[in-house]
């Protein structure tokens, strides 16, 4: 099983690595709001926050864990061979 793994396309492992990385940065935000006290509503009311949405039912968290690692690894994998590193580099710096 792990051969058949292992001799999976290059593309497809830049896909995998891309929306790895994607789901990194709401694991990010999601310990920075744990930190913050935003991450539940039991440490809002902590807080005394009397209106806002914590962290874990804001809808924008969700589509960022399930659908935008997905659809990233889908578009990385599918045009990888199309890229040049150094554009590629620059427009991740500037964004």
């Amino acid at each position: 099983m792990l051969e058949s793994l292992l001799s999976l396309s290059p593309e497809f492992w830049s896909g995998v690595m891309a929306g790895l990385l994607a789901e990194s940065f709401v694991i990010v935000q999601a310990w920075l709001a744990f930190g913050d006290e935003f991450l539940i509503e039991e440490q809002m009311i902590g807080k005394d926050v009397e209106r806002g949405v914590w962290f874990t039912v804001h809808g924008g968290m969700w589509s960022s864990m399930t659908i935008i690692p997905v659809v990233v690894g889908y578009v990385t994998a599918a045009y990888v061979d199309q890229w040049d590193a150094i554009p590629t580099g620059l427009n991740v710096a500037i964004a």
